[in-house]
């Protein structure tokens, strides 16, 4: 995932420097952790007074030892982001959810983010784009419209949450031999990230693809070879930015 973020997630000209000097953030859906202990070792690290949020609706993943104590893993879901203690922060990450929430759910999760985040606080979405997968990822077409038609509306949604200096970029994430040891890399990592959301696609029909997880599971077992057979096999993603103004 390291062609997606590079030089986007703390590019000074959006963000603005001044926002590592105090830190507050939260990592939406984190699941792992993986992205949160990455971003605080190599942004934020070693200032004491910045502080990293890690939330997600499951602590099943969460590491059991967080990074020196100054990542605060906790188990809440983004539709209840606000909720609890008062809870305040510059900059909110969040990252592959679209399968996790509904088009319902997505207005909910994005004013909670809104209430939390201080004034000129940033979010940062990034989702797959089911309307750029490569042709050979699976061996039938699923029925990705709502997804597609979900990435479409988020800047308006967004607006409508509040937010401006709504900013979209492309970023490609290289999978299969042809790539050398970034796609070697890229495919573990995207055969596990398909493998794990298995139950979120089965709760959403199958996409219309799969009749039962079992089903899915055994797709993505074949799909890294169809990777190492493709030349310039790549996945797309979309990063989203948008700023909470200051009035």
């Amino acid at each position: 995932m390291e062609t997606v973020y590079q030089g986007c997630f703390y590019e000074k000209s959006y963000y603005g420097g001044e926002m590592w000097h105090y830190a507050r953030i939260i990592d939406v859906g984190t699941g792992s952790g993986a992205w949160a202990v990455d971003f605080y070792k190599s942004v934020m690290w070693p200032n004491t007074l910045n502080v990293m949020y890690a939330s997600d609706v499951s602590s099943v993943l969460f590491p059991r030892i967080p990074l020196e104590g100054y990542i605060r893993f906790n188990k809440k879901s983004v539709l209840d982001l606000a909720s609890g203690p008062p809870m305040s922060c510059n900059f909110v990450h969040q990252r592959l959810l679209s399968c996790a929430l509904t088009i319902t759910q997505w207005p909910i999760a994005l004013s909670q983010i809104f209430t939390v985040l201080n004034p000129r606080g940033v979010l940062q979405i990034v989702e797959l784009a089911w309307d750029r997968l490569p042709y050979n990822v699976g061996d039938a077409e699923g029925n990705t419209d709502a997804l597609e038609l979900l990435q479409q509306a988020l800047p308006a949604m967004l607006k409508q949450a509040g937010f401006e200096n709504i900013v979209i970029e492309e970023r490609e994430a290289p999978v299969g031999k042809s790539a050398g040891e970034i796609g070697r890399r890229g495919s573990e990592n995207f055969k596990k990230m398909f493998k794990n959301l298995g139950e979120a696609v089965m709760k959403k029909d199958g996409l219309g693809m799969f009749q039962s997880e079992a089903d899915y599971q055994a797709l993505i077992e074949k799909v890294e070879q169809v990777w190492d057979e493709m030349s310039d096999c790549h996945f797309t993603f979309r990063v989203i930015c948008a700023r909470k103004p200051v009035t």
